[in-house]
Protein backbone atom coordinates (compact mmCIF):
# COMPACT_ATOMS: atom_id res chain seq x y z
CA UNK A 1 0.00 0.00 0.00
CA UNK A 2 2.86 2.38 0.79
CA UNK A 3 4.26 1.92 -2.72
CA UNK A 4 0.92 2.63 -4.37
CA UNK A 5 0.25 5.65 -2.20
CA UNK A 6 3.65 7.03 -3.16
CA UNK A 7 3.12 6.34 -6.88
CA UNK A 8 -0.41 7.78 -6.95
CA UNK A 9 0.58 10.81 -4.86
CA UNK A 10 1.84 14.17 -6.14
CA UNK A 11 4.36 12.36 -8.36
CA UNK A 12 1.45 11.24 -10.57
CA UNK A 13 0.78 14.83 -11.64
CA UNK A 14 4.38 16.08 -11.59
CA UNK A 15 5.63 17.77 -14.73
CA UNK A 16 8.10 15.00 -15.72
CA UNK A 17 5.28 12.43 -15.71
CA UNK A 18 2.90 14.68 -17.64
CA UNK A 19 5.56 15.44 -20.24
CA UNK A 20 6.46 11.75 -20.50
CA UNK A 21 2.84 10.76 -21.11
CA UNK A 22 2.25 13.45 -23.74
CA UNK A 23 5.48 12.67 -25.60
CA UNK A 24 5.00 8.92 -25.27
CA UNK A 25 1.52 9.26 -26.74
CA UNK A 26 2.99 10.96 -29.80
CA UNK A 27 5.80 8.41 -30.11
CA UNK A 28 3.34 5.53 -30.13
CA UNK A 29 1.84 6.85 -33.38
CA UNK A 30 5.24 6.52 -35.04
CA UNK A 31 5.36 2.78 -34.40
CA UNK A 32 2.87 1.92 -37.14
CA UNK A 33 -0.65 0.67 -36.65
CA UNK A 34 -0.89 -2.19 -39.08
CA UNK A 35 -3.54 -2.02 -41.74
CA UNK A 36 -5.95 0.10 -39.71
CA UNK A 37 -4.33 3.51 -40.31
CA UNK A 38 -2.55 5.30 -43.12
CA UNK A 39 -1.42 8.84 -43.72
CA UNK A 40 1.37 11.20 -42.76
CA UNK A 41 3.38 10.09 -39.74
CA UNK A 42 3.86 13.71 -38.69
CA UNK A 43 0.11 14.41 -38.69
CA UNK A 44 -0.58 11.16 -36.86
CA UNK A 45 2.06 12.04 -34.29
CA UNK A 46 0.48 15.46 -33.82
CA UNK A 47 -2.96 13.94 -33.30
CA UNK A 48 -1.51 11.43 -30.84
CA UNK A 49 0.30 14.19 -28.93
CA UNK A 50 -2.95 16.15 -28.59
CA UNK A 51 -4.63 12.93 -27.43
CA UNK A 52 -1.85 12.53 -24.85
CA UNK A 53 -2.58 16.04 -23.57
CA UNK A 54 -6.22 15.03 -23.24
CA UNK A 55 -5.17 12.04 -21.12
CA UNK A 56 -3.04 14.35 -18.99
CA UNK A 57 -6.02 16.66 -18.59
CA UNK A 58 -8.22 13.83 -17.33
CA UNK A 59 -5.75 12.92 -14.57
CA UNK A 60 -5.20 16.56 -13.61
CA UNK A 61 -8.94 17.20 -13.31
CA UNK A 62 -9.46 14.11 -11.16
CA UNK A 63 -6.48 15.09 -9.01
CA UNK A 64 -7.71 18.61 -8.28
CA UNK A 65 -11.33 17.60 -7.79
CA UNK A 66 -10.93 14.36 -5.85
CA UNK A 67 -7.51 12.82 -5.29
CA UNK A 68 -5.92 15.59 -3.27
CA UNK A 69 -8.85 15.43 -0.85
CA UNK A 70 -8.91 11.68 -0.13
CA UNK A 71 -6.36 9.18 1.11
CA UNK A 72 -5.72 5.52 1.78
CA UNK A 73 -7.14 2.72 -0.34
CA UNK A 74 -9.83 4.97 -1.80
CA UNK A 75 -7.15 7.33 -3.11
CA UNK A 76 -5.28 4.47 -4.79
CA UNK A 77 -8.44 3.02 -6.39
CA UNK A 78 -9.55 6.41 -7.76
CA UNK A 79 -6.05 7.22 -9.05
CA UNK A 80 -5.66 3.91 -10.91
CA UNK A 81 -9.18 4.26 -12.30
CA UNK A 82 -8.29 7.78 -13.46
CA UNK A 83 -5.20 6.68 -15.39
CA UNK A 84 -7.15 3.82 -16.98
CA UNK A 85 -9.84 6.26 -18.10
CA UNK A 86 -7.10 8.63 -19.29
CA UNK A 87 -5.68 5.84 -21.46
CA UNK A 88 -9.10 5.13 -22.91
CA UNK A 89 -9.65 8.85 -23.60
CA UNK A 90 -6.30 9.04 -25.37
CA UNK A 91 -7.22 6.07 -27.62
CA UNK A 92 -10.63 7.53 -28.32
CA UNK A 93 -9.23 10.95 -29.26
CA UNK A 94 -6.59 9.34 -31.51
CA UNK A 95 -9.16 7.29 -33.38
CA UNK A 96 -11.53 10.24 -33.75
CA UNK A 97 -8.68 12.34 -35.11
CA UNK A 98 -7.65 9.61 -37.55
CA UNK A 99 -11.24 9.27 -38.76
CA UNK A 100 -11.53 13.05 -39.19
CA UNK A 101 -8.33 13.11 -41.25
CA UNK A 102 -9.36 10.08 -43.29
CA UNK A 103 -6.59 7.90 -41.87
CA UNK A 104 -9.00 5.26 -40.53
CA UNK A 105 -12.40 3.88 -41.53
CA UNK A 106 -13.94 4.34 -38.09
CA UNK A 107 -15.29 0.84 -37.57
CA UNK A 108 -15.90 -0.59 -34.14
CA UNK A 109 -12.85 -2.84 -34.58
CA UNK A 110 -10.70 0.22 -35.31
CA UNK A 111 -11.91 1.95 -32.17
CA UNK A 112 -11.12 -1.17 -30.12
CA UNK A 113 -7.64 -1.37 -31.67
CA UNK A 114 -6.98 2.22 -30.59
CA UNK A 115 -8.60 2.26 -27.16
CA UNK A 116 -7.55 -1.10 -25.63
CA UNK A 117 -3.76 -0.81 -26.29
CA UNK A 118 -3.90 2.84 -25.27
CA UNK A 119 -5.37 1.92 -21.89
CA UNK A 120 -2.37 -0.29 -21.16
CA UNK A 121 0.39 1.84 -22.68
CA UNK A 122 -0.71 5.22 -21.31
CA UNK A 123 -1.64 3.86 -17.88
CA UNK A 124 1.72 2.13 -17.70
CA UNK A 125 3.49 5.35 -18.69
CA UNK A 126 1.69 7.22 -15.90
CA UNK A 127 2.53 4.63 -13.24
CA UNK A 128 6.12 3.91 -14.27
CA UNK A 129 6.87 7.60 -14.65
CA UNK A 130 5.31 8.36 -11.29
CA UNK A 131 7.28 5.52 -9.73
CA UNK A 132 10.53 7.01 -11.00
CA UNK A 133 9.65 10.53 -9.88
CA UNK A 134 8.48 9.29 -6.47
CA UNK A 135 11.73 7.35 -6.02
CA UNK A 136 13.81 10.42 -6.83
CA UNK A 137 11.64 12.66 -4.62
CA UNK A 138 11.85 10.19 -1.72
CA UNK A 139 15.60 9.98 -2.13
CA UNK A 140 15.96 13.77 -2.24
CA UNK A 141 13.85 14.14 0.90
CA UNK A 142 15.72 11.47 2.86
CA UNK A 143 19.11 12.70 1.66
CA UNK A 144 18.16 16.25 2.61
CA UNK A 145 17.10 15.07 6.07
CA UNK A 146 20.40 13.23 6.45
CA UNK A 147 22.35 16.33 5.44
CA UNK A 148 20.37 18.41 7.94
CA UNK A 149 21.05 15.93 10.76
CA UNK A 150 24.73 15.77 9.84
CA UNK A 151 24.91 19.56 9.85
CA UNK A 152 23.29 19.59 13.29
CA UNK A 153 25.77 17.01 14.54
CA UNK A 154 28.78 18.87 13.15
CA UNK A 155 27.46 22.16 14.55
CA UNK A 156 26.90 20.53 17.94
CA UNK A 157 30.41 19.07 17.98
CA UNK A 158 31.95 22.37 16.88
CA UNK A 159 30.01 24.63 19.19
CA UNK A 160 29.12 22.56 22.25
CA UNK A 161 32.39 23.04 24.13
CA UNK A 162 32.37 26.77 23.41
CA UNK A 163 28.67 26.99 24.23
CA UNK A 164 29.10 25.23 27.55
CA UNK A 165 31.98 27.52 28.42
CA UNK A 166 29.91 30.59 27.48
CA UNK A 167 26.92 29.43 29.52
CA UNK A 168 29.10 28.62 32.49
CA UNK A 169 30.76 32.02 32.15
CA UNK A 170 27.32 33.63 32.03
CA UNK A 171 26.33 31.83 35.23
CA UNK A 172 29.57 32.89 36.90
CA UNK A 173 29.15 36.49 35.73
CA UNK A 174 25.58 36.55 36.96
CA UNK A 175 26.59 35.32 40.39
CA UNK A 176 29.62 37.61 40.49
CA UNK A 177 27.56 40.66 39.54
CA UNK A 178 24.98 39.84 42.19
CA UNK A 179 27.65 39.46 44.86
CA UNK A 180 29.48 42.61 43.74
CA UNK A 181 26.24 44.57 43.91
CA UNK A 182 25.51 43.22 47.36
CA UNK A 183 29.05 43.98 48.53
CA UNK A 184 28.90 47.52 47.19
CA UNK A 185 25.59 48.07 48.96
CA UNK A 186 26.69 46.81 52.36
CA UNK A 187 25.88 49.22 55.17
CA UNK A 188 29.03 49.46 57.32
CA UNK A 189 28.31 52.65 59.25
CA UNK A 190 27.63 50.76 62.48
CA UNK A 191 28.77 47.42 63.83
CA UNK A 192 25.28 45.85 64.05
CA UNK A 193 24.39 46.91 60.47
CA UNK A 194 27.65 45.48 59.07
CA UNK A 195 27.13 42.12 60.76
CA UNK A 196 23.49 42.03 59.66
CA UNK A 197 24.49 42.86 56.08
CA UNK A 198 27.03 40.04 55.85
CA UNK A 199 24.63 37.58 57.43
CA UNK A 200 22.01 38.59 54.86
CA UNK A 201 24.55 38.16 52.07
CA UNK A 202 25.32 34.61 53.21
CA UNK A 203 21.77 33.55 54.05
CA UNK A 204 19.62 35.54 51.60
CA UNK A 205 21.89 35.68 48.53
CA UNK A 206 24.56 32.97 48.43
CA UNK A 207 22.44 30.17 49.84
CA UNK A 208 19.42 30.78 47.51
CA UNK A 209 21.81 31.10 44.55
CA UNK A 210 23.38 27.74 45.32
CA UNK A 211 19.97 26.10 45.57
CA UNK A 212 18.81 27.78 42.37
CA UNK A 213 21.82 26.48 40.46
CA UNK A 214 21.33 23.01 41.88
CA UNK A 215 17.80 22.85 40.48
CA UNK A 216 18.44 24.89 37.36
CA UNK A 217 19.09 22.34 34.63
CA UNK A 218 20.29 24.08 31.47
CA UNK A 219 19.53 22.09 28.34
CA UNK A 220 21.55 22.19 25.16
CA UNK A 221 20.02 21.34 21.83
CA UNK A 222 21.42 21.36 18.33
CA UNK A 223 19.90 24.12 16.23
CA UNK A 224 17.59 22.88 13.50
CA UNK A 225 18.37 24.49 10.13
CA UNK A 226 15.70 26.99 9.11
CA UNK A 227 15.53 25.36 5.69
CA UNK A 228 16.31 21.71 5.07
CA UNK A 229 19.22 21.31 2.67
CA UNK A 230 17.96 20.72 -0.84
CA UNK A 231 19.35 17.89 -2.91
CA UNK A 232 19.38 18.92 -6.55
CA UNK A 233 18.07 16.63 -9.25
CA UNK A 234 21.51 16.46 -10.82
CA UNK A 235 22.92 15.20 -7.51
CA UNK A 236 20.63 12.18 -7.75
CA UNK A 237 22.46 11.04 -10.87
CA UNK A 238 26.00 11.53 -9.60
CA UNK A 239 26.48 8.30 -7.68
CA UNK A 240 24.55 5.55 -9.45
CA UNK A 241 24.55 2.00 -8.10
CA UNK A 242 25.37 0.25 -11.36
CA UNK A 243 24.61 -3.26 -10.11
CA UNK A 244 21.01 -2.26 -9.31
CA UNK A 245 20.31 -0.44 -12.58
CA UNK A 246 19.44 -3.39 -14.83
CA UNK A 247 16.32 -5.39 -13.92
CA UNK A 248 16.13 -8.56 -16.08
CA UNK A 249 12.57 -9.29 -14.89
CA UNK A 250 10.98 -5.88 -14.37
CA UNK A 251 11.69 -4.40 -17.80
CA UNK A 252 10.46 -7.50 -19.71
CA UNK A 253 7.30 -7.33 -17.59
CA UNK A 254 6.85 -3.73 -18.70
CA UNK A 255 7.25 -4.77 -22.34
CA UNK A 256 4.77 -7.60 -21.84
CA UNK A 257 2.13 -5.26 -20.37
CA UNK A 258 2.52 -2.85 -23.27
CA UNK A 259 3.06 -5.26 -26.17
CA UNK A 260 0.68 -8.12 -25.41
CA UNK A 261 -2.61 -6.17 -25.84
CA UNK A 262 -1.28 -4.55 -29.02
CA UNK A 263 -0.01 -7.88 -30.30
CA UNK A 264 -3.34 -9.59 -29.62
CA UNK A 265 -5.30 -6.95 -31.54
CA UNK A 266 -2.95 -6.12 -34.39
CA UNK A 267 -1.32 -9.47 -35.17
CA UNK A 268 -2.68 -12.84 -35.97
CA UNK A 269 -3.07 -14.47 -32.52
CA UNK A 270 -0.38 -17.13 -32.98
CA UNK A 271 2.11 -14.78 -34.58
CA UNK A 272 1.52 -12.05 -32.02
CA UNK A 273 1.99 -14.38 -29.06
CA UNK A 274 5.13 -15.94 -30.56
CA UNK A 275 6.58 -12.52 -31.32
CA UNK A 276 6.02 -11.29 -27.78
CA UNK A 277 7.41 -14.44 -26.14
CA UNK A 278 10.54 -14.52 -28.30
CA UNK A 279 11.12 -10.83 -27.66
CA UNK A 280 10.74 -11.31 -23.91
CA UNK A 281 13.18 -14.23 -23.91
CA UNK A 282 15.85 -12.30 -25.81
CA UNK A 283 15.32 -9.19 -23.70
CA UNK A 284 15.58 -11.06 -20.38
CA UNK A 285 18.71 -12.92 -21.46
CA UNK A 286 20.44 -9.79 -22.73
CA UNK A 287 19.62 -7.84 -19.57
CA UNK A 288 20.79 -10.71 -17.36
CA UNK A 289 24.16 -10.78 -19.12
CA UNK A 290 24.41 -7.00 -18.89
CA UNK A 291 23.66 -7.05 -15.18
CA UNK A 292 26.26 -9.78 -14.64
CA UNK A 293 28.83 -7.63 -16.43
CA UNK A 294 28.02 -4.59 -14.28
CA UNK A 295 28.24 -6.65 -11.08
CA UNK A 296 31.57 -8.23 -11.96
CA UNK A 297 33.18 -5.21 -13.60
CA UNK A 298 31.45 -2.10 -12.24
CA UNK A 299 32.68 1.09 -13.95
CA UNK A 300 34.50 3.47 -11.63
CA UNK A 301 33.69 6.80 -13.27
CA UNK A 302 30.28 8.42 -13.41
CA UNK A 303 30.19 8.88 -17.17
CA UNK A 304 31.24 5.27 -17.69
CA UNK A 305 28.46 3.99 -15.43
CA UNK A 306 25.73 5.78 -17.31
CA UNK A 307 27.34 4.92 -20.65
CA UNK A 308 27.34 1.24 -19.68
CA UNK A 309 23.66 1.39 -18.64
CA UNK A 310 22.64 3.10 -21.89
CA UNK A 311 24.76 0.67 -23.93
CA UNK A 312 23.17 -2.40 -22.30
CA UNK A 313 19.65 -1.03 -22.87
CA UNK A 314 20.45 -0.13 -26.48
CA UNK A 315 21.88 -3.57 -27.24
CA UNK A 316 18.90 -5.22 -25.52
CA UNK A 317 16.46 -3.11 -27.56
CA UNK A 318 18.19 -3.86 -30.87
CA UNK A 319 18.53 -7.60 -30.24
CA UNK A 320 14.94 -7.90 -28.99
CA UNK A 321 13.61 -5.95 -31.96
CA UNK A 322 15.63 -8.04 -34.40
CA UNK A 323 14.47 -11.31 -32.85
CA UNK A 324 10.83 -10.19 -32.91
CA UNK A 325 11.05 -9.10 -36.54
CA UNK A 326 12.28 -12.56 -37.54
CA UNK A 327 9.05 -14.04 -36.15
CA UNK A 328 6.49 -11.50 -37.38
CA UNK A 329 7.82 -10.78 -40.90
CA UNK A 330 5.12 -12.91 -42.51
CA UNK A 331 2.30 -11.08 -40.75
CA UNK A 332 0.53 -8.08 -42.39
CA UNK A 333 1.26 -6.02 -39.29
CA UNK A 334 4.96 -6.91 -39.34
CA UNK A 335 7.15 -4.39 -37.52
CA UNK A 336 4.69 -3.15 -34.88
CA UNK A 337 6.20 -5.00 -31.92
CA UNK A 338 9.84 -4.65 -33.11
CA UNK A 339 9.27 -0.89 -33.46
CA UNK A 340 7.55 -0.75 -30.08
CA UNK A 341 10.55 -2.51 -28.50
CA UNK A 342 12.99 0.06 -29.89
CA UNK A 343 11.18 2.78 -27.90
CA UNK A 344 9.95 0.89 -24.83
CA UNK A 345 13.23 -0.69 -23.74
CA UNK A 346 15.42 2.47 -23.64
CA UNK A 347 12.73 4.87 -22.35
CA UNK A 348 11.22 2.72 -19.63
CA UNK A 349 14.53 0.97 -19.03
CA UNK A 350 16.13 4.24 -17.96
CA UNK A 351 13.16 5.13 -15.73
CA UNK A 352 13.21 1.69 -14.09
CA UNK A 353 17.01 1.87 -13.74
CA UNK A 354 16.80 5.23 -12.02
CA UNK A 355 14.06 4.05 -9.64
CA UNK A 356 15.99 0.86 -8.86
CA UNK A 357 19.23 2.70 -8.17
CA UNK A 358 17.40 5.18 -5.94
CA UNK A 359 15.97 2.26 -3.98
CA UNK A 360 19.41 0.75 -3.52
CA UNK A 361 20.91 4.05 -2.43
CA UNK A 362 17.96 4.75 -0.14
CA UNK A 363 18.91 1.74 1.95
CA UNK A 364 22.39 3.16 2.44
CA UNK A 365 21.04 6.65 3.10
CA UNK A 366 18.55 5.32 5.65
CA UNK A 367 21.28 3.36 7.47
CA UNK A 368 23.50 6.46 7.50
CA UNK A 369 20.61 8.58 8.78
CA UNK A 370 19.95 6.14 11.62
CA UNK A 371 23.64 6.17 12.54
CA UNK A 372 23.78 9.97 12.45
CA UNK A 373 20.62 10.24 14.53
CA UNK A 374 22.09 7.92 17.15
CA UNK A 375 25.32 9.92 17.21
CA UNK A 376 23.43 13.20 17.52
CA UNK A 377 21.28 11.82 20.33
CA UNK A 378 24.39 10.53 22.12
CA UNK A 379 26.15 13.89 21.84
CA UNK A 380 23.13 15.85 23.01
CA UNK A 381 22.83 13.68 26.11
CA UNK A 382 26.57 14.01 26.67
CA UNK A 383 26.55 17.80 26.40
CA UNK A 384 23.56 18.12 28.72
CA UNK A 385 25.31 15.84 31.21
CA UNK A 386 28.34 18.10 31.17
CA UNK A 387 26.09 21.12 31.64
CA UNK A 388 24.48 19.39 34.61
CA UNK A 389 27.84 18.56 36.16
CA UNK A 390 29.24 22.07 35.74
CA UNK A 391 26.08 23.70 37.06
CA UNK A 392 26.20 21.40 40.09
CA UNK A 393 29.88 22.16 40.60
CA UNK A 394 29.19 25.90 40.80
CA UNK A 395 26.29 25.23 43.16
CA UNK A 396 28.49 23.13 45.43
CA UNK A 397 31.19 25.83 45.39
CA UNK A 398 28.68 28.47 46.44
CA UNK A 399 27.18 26.24 49.09
CA UNK A 400 30.56 25.16 50.43
CA UNK A 401 33.73 27.24 49.97
CA UNK A 402 32.06 30.58 49.17
CA UNK A 403 29.58 30.39 52.01
CA UNK A 404 32.30 29.19 54.37
CA UNK A 405 34.48 32.10 53.30
CA UNK A 406 31.62 34.51 54.02
CA UNK A 407 31.08 33.06 57.49
CA UNK A 408 34.83 33.15 58.22
CA UNK A 409 35.07 36.77 57.11
CA UNK A 410 31.93 37.54 59.10
CA UNK A 411 33.55 36.25 62.28
CA UNK A 412 36.69 38.27 61.54
CA UNK A 413 34.67 41.41 60.86
CA UNK A 414 32.80 40.94 64.13
CA UNK A 415 36.08 40.89 66.00
CA UNK A 416 37.37 43.91 64.05
CA UNK A 417 34.16 45.81 64.64
CA UNK A 418 34.50 45.15 68.35
CA UNK A 419 37.95 46.77 68.18
CA UNK A 420 37.22 49.56 65.72
CA UNK A 421 36.05 50.47 62.21
CA UNK A 422 36.29 48.25 59.13
CA UNK A 423 38.27 49.73 56.27
CA UNK A 424 37.32 49.63 52.58
CA UNK A 425 40.40 47.51 52.02
CA UNK A 426 38.78 44.69 53.95
CA UNK A 427 35.78 44.77 51.62
CA UNK A 428 38.02 44.76 48.54
CA UNK A 429 39.88 41.76 49.92
CA UNK A 430 36.57 40.03 50.55
CA UNK A 431 35.51 40.68 46.98
CA UNK A 432 38.78 39.27 45.62
CA UNK A 433 38.48 36.19 47.80
CA UNK A 434 34.96 35.57 46.54
CA UNK A 435 36.06 35.92 42.93
CA UNK A 436 38.83 33.40 43.50
CA UNK A 437 36.41 30.97 45.11
CA UNK A 438 34.04 31.22 42.16
CA UNK A 439 36.88 30.76 39.67
CA UNK A 440 38.00 27.60 41.48
CA UNK A 441 34.49 26.22 41.08
CA UNK A 442 35.08 25.97 37.33
CA UNK A 443 38.20 23.88 37.71
CA UNK A 444 37.84 20.17 36.91
CA UNK A 445 36.32 18.21 39.73
CA UNK A 446 38.20 15.46 41.48
CA UNK A 447 37.97 11.96 40.08
CA UNK A 448 34.70 10.40 41.23
CA UNK A 449 34.60 7.46 43.58
CA UNK A 450 34.22 4.05 41.96
CA UNK A 451 30.63 3.23 41.11
CA UNK A 452 30.72 0.10 43.24
CA UNK A 453 31.77 2.19 46.26
CA UNK A 454 28.91 4.66 45.71
CA UNK A 455 26.40 1.83 45.36
CA UNK A 456 27.74 0.26 48.54
CA UNK A 457 26.99 3.54 50.34
CA UNK A 458 23.48 3.52 48.86
CA UNK A 459 22.93 -0.01 50.15
CA UNK A 460 24.20 0.96 53.59
CA UNK A 461 22.08 4.13 53.68
CA UNK A 462 18.84 2.20 53.28
CA UNK A 463 19.89 -0.77 55.41
CA UNK A 464 17.03 -1.66 57.75
CA UNK A 465 14.50 0.25 55.59
CA UNK A 466 14.74 -1.60 52.27
CA UNK A 467 16.83 -4.42 50.87
CA UNK A 468 18.95 -2.79 48.15
CA UNK A 469 21.20 -5.01 46.04
CA UNK A 470 23.57 -3.58 43.43
CA UNK A 471 25.73 -5.13 40.72
CA UNK A 472 28.10 -3.64 38.13
CA UNK A 473 29.65 -5.65 35.31
CA UNK A 474 33.43 -5.56 34.93
CA UNK A 475 33.26 -3.95 31.46
CA UNK A 476 30.87 -1.24 32.68
CA UNK A 477 33.12 -0.43 35.63
CA UNK A 478 36.12 -0.30 33.30
CA UNK A 479 34.47 2.27 31.03
CA UNK A 480 33.10 4.28 33.94
CA UNK A 481 36.49 4.44 35.64
CA UNK A 482 37.80 6.29 32.57
CA UNK A 483 34.77 8.59 32.27
CA UNK A 484 34.19 10.77 35.36
CA UNK A 485 31.38 12.68 33.65
CA UNK A 486 29.26 9.59 33.03
CA UNK A 487 30.12 8.26 36.48
CA UNK A 488 28.84 11.41 38.20
CA UNK A 489 25.60 11.37 36.22
CA UNK A 490 25.10 7.63 36.68
CA UNK A 491 25.67 7.66 40.44
CA UNK A 492 23.43 10.72 40.84
CA UNK A 493 20.69 9.00 38.88
CA UNK A 494 21.06 5.65 40.65
CA UNK A 495 21.02 7.32 44.06
CA UNK A 496 17.97 9.38 43.11
CA UNK A 497 16.16 6.35 41.64
CA UNK A 498 16.67 4.22 44.77
CA UNK A 499 15.63 7.12 46.99
CA UNK A 500 12.47 7.69 44.98
CA UNK A 501 11.64 3.98 44.95
CA UNK A 502 11.86 3.78 48.74
CA UNK A 503 10.51 7.19 49.77
CA UNK A 504 7.82 7.72 47.15
CA UNK A 505 7.13 4.20 45.90
CA UNK A 506 7.26 2.55 49.37
CA UNK A 507 9.51 -0.21 47.98
CA UNK A 508 11.00 -2.79 50.32
CA UNK A 509 13.33 -4.44 47.79
CA UNK A 510 15.35 -2.65 45.11
CA UNK A 511 17.74 -4.23 42.61
CA UNK A 512 20.22 -2.00 40.76
CA UNK A 513 22.11 -3.36 37.74
CA UNK A 514 24.67 -1.49 35.64
CA UNK A 515 26.11 -2.94 32.45
CA UNK A 516 27.19 -2.01 28.92
CA UNK A 517 24.46 -1.87 26.32
CA UNK A 518 25.40 -3.92 23.28
CA UNK A 519 22.42 -3.24 21.02
CA UNK A 520 23.99 -0.23 19.30
CA UNK A 521 27.51 -0.19 17.88
CA UNK A 522 28.75 3.41 17.97
CA UNK A 523 32.46 2.81 17.35
CA UNK A 524 34.25 5.02 19.90
CA UNK A 525 31.17 5.75 22.02
CA UNK A 526 29.26 3.55 24.39
CA UNK A 527 25.97 3.35 26.23
CA UNK A 528 25.83 2.35 29.89
CA UNK A 529 22.51 0.80 30.90
CA UNK A 530 21.12 1.41 34.38
CA UNK A 531 18.29 -0.83 35.50
CA UNK A 532 16.44 -0.29 38.78
CA UNK A 533 13.78 -2.88 39.63
CA UNK A 534 11.69 -2.59 42.80
CA UNK A 535 8.47 -3.87 44.36
CA UNK A 536 7.04 -0.41 44.98
CA UNK A 537 4.48 1.57 43.06
CA UNK A 538 5.11 4.18 40.40
CA UNK A 539 4.10 7.69 41.51
CA UNK A 540 1.32 9.22 39.43
CA UNK A 541 3.73 11.80 38.00
CA UNK A 542 6.54 9.27 37.37
CA UNK A 543 9.91 10.01 38.93
CA UNK A 544 9.42 13.33 40.70
CA UNK A 545 11.53 16.46 40.48
CA UNK A 546 15.22 16.15 39.95
CA UNK A 547 15.07 12.53 38.81
CA UNK A 548 12.82 13.31 35.85
CA UNK A 549 15.03 16.21 34.80
CA UNK A 550 18.10 13.98 34.88
CA UNK A 551 16.35 11.28 32.89
CA UNK A 552 15.00 13.66 30.28
CA UNK A 553 18.14 15.63 29.61
CA UNK A 554 21.17 13.54 30.54
CA UNK A 555 20.25 10.11 29.17
CA UNK A 556 20.31 8.69 25.67
CA UNK A 557 16.85 7.28 26.33
CA UNK A 558 14.85 5.87 29.24
CA UNK A 559 11.66 4.02 30.08
CA UNK A 560 9.55 3.24 33.13
CA UNK A 561 7.54 0.02 33.25
CA UNK A 562 5.13 -1.58 35.74
CA UNK A 563 4.77 -5.00 37.37
CA UNK A 564 7.43 -4.89 38.63
CA UNK A 565 8.36 -1.24 38.60
CA UNK A 566 11.39 -1.07 36.32
CA UNK A 567 13.37 2.02 35.43
CA UNK A 568 15.74 1.56 32.49
CA UNK A 569 18.04 4.36 31.36
CA UNK A 570 20.96 4.45 28.95
CA UNK A 571 23.65 7.07 29.51
CA UNK A 572 26.36 8.22 27.06
CA UNK A 573 29.81 6.98 27.98
CA UNK A 574 33.16 7.07 26.20
CA UNK A 575 34.92 3.74 25.87
CA UNK A 576 37.89 3.30 28.14
CA UNK A 577 40.24 2.96 25.16
CA UNK A 578 39.25 6.32 23.71
CA UNK A 579 39.64 8.68 26.69
CA UNK A 580 37.53 11.47 25.20
CA UNK A 581 35.07 13.80 26.88
CA UNK A 582 32.23 15.47 25.07
CA UNK A 583 32.91 15.63 21.38
CA UNK A 584 32.60 12.63 19.11
CA UNK A 585 34.39 12.07 15.80
CA UNK A 586 33.18 14.34 13.04
CA UNK A 587 30.81 12.33 10.87
CA UNK A 588 31.45 11.56 7.23
CA UNK A 589 29.21 13.90 5.26
CA UNK A 590 27.11 12.08 2.72
CA UNK A 591 27.40 13.02 -0.94
CA UNK A 592 23.96 12.40 -2.41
Amino acid sequence: MTFWLRVTGPALVSWPVLVLVAVWSGVLSLLGSGSTATGSLAVRAGIAFVAGMAAVGVVLIVWWLVLRRVGGLLHVVIAISAVLVAGAVRGLVVQMGFVAMGFSEGSAADYIQRIVPSIFTISFAFLVGASGVAAVASYRQTAGLLLAEQQRLVALIDSSALGIEERQTDALDRVQQRLDAELRGLALDTAPSAVEALESLAGDVVRPLSHSLAHELPQWDAEVPREAPRVRWVDVLRDPVASAAIRPLVLPLALLIIALPAGALVYQPRTGLATVLVGLGVLSGTLALGRLWLVRRPPQRLVLVWSAIVLILAIAALLTSRAASLIDRSDPSAGAIPSLTIFVVPVFGLIIAMASMMGARMRDITAELESTTRQLQWNLARVNTQQWEQSGRLSRALHGPVQSLLHARLLRLRRQLEDGEVSSTELDELRVDLQRALASALSPSDAPRPVSAVLADVTETWDGVAAVTCSVTALAEKHLSADPLCTHALTDLATEAVSNAVRHGKATTVEVTIDVDVTIDMEDDELIRLSVVDDGRVPAQGMPGLGTALLTRCTYDWSLAHDPTTLTARLPCVKASVMATVSAPRPHMVSP
